[in-house]
Formats: structure tokens, sequence, C-alpha cells
């Protein structure tokens, strides 16, 4: 979830328990050094909050990013 969706008491709570928001993300992956980050489990949404995802995560994280998407496959 980007920071911009937070903005109702559940959806604060969501991420606050059950799932890492796209800052969260972006600060884990550079603590954890990752080469390249994949972000995966979208629901359907618009091109901007996609963009503010990417944003959210590019705070912390300057590697790569790839938004992953059904049946994609990523080589390791």
């Amino acid at each position: 979830m980007a920071r911009a969706e937070l903005t109702t008491p559940y959806f604060v709570r969501l991420a606050r328990e059950t799932i890492a928001c796209a800052d969260s993300v972006g600060r884990i992956a550079r603590e954890a050094r990752v080469k390249k980050l994949v972000l995966t489990h979208f629901r359907r949404m618009s091109e901007a909050m996609t963009r503010s995802i990417l944003a959210d995560v590019a705070r912390d994280y300057d590697g790569p990013v790839v938004l992953g998407a059904d049946l994609m496959e990523i080589v390791v």
C-alpha cells in the first residue's frame, strides 16, 4: 500500500498490523542490501497510485524495483 492510501482508520490499522507499506518496504530493502526488489500482490489501482508506491519505496531504496504481475517469472 502507498502511504497515500492510508485515509481511513481501517487502512491505517491494516498497514500497521498486517502488511508492509511501500515506505516500510523501501527501508527494509535498503537495510537488507537487496539487489532487486520485487513487489507483489497488488489489487487494481490507478497509475497515479502505482507511481505513489514507487515514490514511497524510492525514499529509502535506490535499487531497481519490479512490480510483479500474474504469471511473471523472475530469474535469479
